[in-house]
């Protein structure tokens, strides 16, 4: 799949699913493909080759990425998928070939407005998302807060062993929920990226979107820093040596790093 001639994404990189199946076994996948040019000029095959070991099927998904090729609007990139079994004599079999049309420049920034605006809607879900995931948090350090039996300093989640079992496994969960909605700005920022990088290449950019791609990016990067990951990873790490009030201290940044990164997507 595709299986038929189509445009490519305005990414440049295009998803494919190969199936492949032979009684003797597969010794390998191979995928080929060209550019060819506006003006008709073939180029290099460039080809990716898997080992399938002897396997009698496959169920391959190779992203045929094209994005550093610099095609430019009317340009063509060829391709077809080729198998060979284990037979000593080597049987080989290949598809047939399958074109994919490099899109003009109003297509790409039409698709490019598109993908902007399911960022958009992405974002927000994102927002309401870590909204929540602050409100559960400051939930468990006010639960955290409460009178504990005696005054003494116990570790973080002491007291009975269900009690310090789910302390600790909220908190862990809260940290590792954290960590996954900022990946999630983080890989939404690098797909912006890409895009902004194809419509560069392609001569195809508009100024004011590109202007809107990458001030989205940018804010983007910042919601899902390292700076803030970093401090995640330290947080998990620190959380079963933590006394109670380390633990509560804890909670109280991990809430504060939350409320920091639901503002900077709501900037965004």
């Amino acid at each position: 799949l595709p299986a038929a001639d189509t445009v490519l994404p305005t990414t440049l990189r295009q998803p494919l699913v190969l199936e492949a199946a032979d009684d003797y076994g597969l010794r390998s996948l191979e995928l080929v493909a060209w550019r060819v040019t506006a003006l008709g000029d073939p180029q290099e095959p460039v080809s990716q080759t898997l080992d399938l070991g002897g396997v009698r099927s496959a169920l391959a998904r190779p992203l045929l990425d094209v994005s550093s090729w610099r095609l430019v609007p009317g340009d063509e990139v060829r391709y077809y998928a080729r198998v060979v079994d284990v037979h000593p004599a080597g049987q080989s079999a290949r598809t047939a070939e399958y074109v994919l049309r490099m899109p003009s420049a109003e297509e790409m920034r039409r698709d490019a407005q598109e993908q902007l605006e399911d960022a958009a809607d992405r974002l927000r879900a994102l927002q309401d998302e870590a909204e929540r995931a602050a409100e559960e948090t400051r939930d468990m350090e006010r639960a955290s807060q409460a009178p504990q039996r005696g005054g003494e300093e116990e570790p973080f989640g002491a007291g009975e062993e269900q009690q310090s079992f789910q302390e600790k496994e909220g908190v862990r969960q809260a940290i590792e929920e954290q960590q996954a909605l900022m990946s999630q700005a983080e890989a939404m920022g690098e797909e912006l990226e890409a895009l902004s990088e194809s419509l560069r290449e392609a001569g195809a950019a508009d100024p004011e979107l590109e202007e809107d791609l990458e001030e989205l990016q940018r804010l983007l990067d910042e919601a899902g820093g390292q700076e803030l990951q970093a401090r995640m990873e330290e947080l998990l790490e620190q959380m079963d040596e933590m006394g109670r009030q380390e633990g509560q201290q804890a909670l109280e940044e991990l809430a504060e790093n939350q409320e920091e990164f639901r503002a900077r997507l709501e900037e965004a």
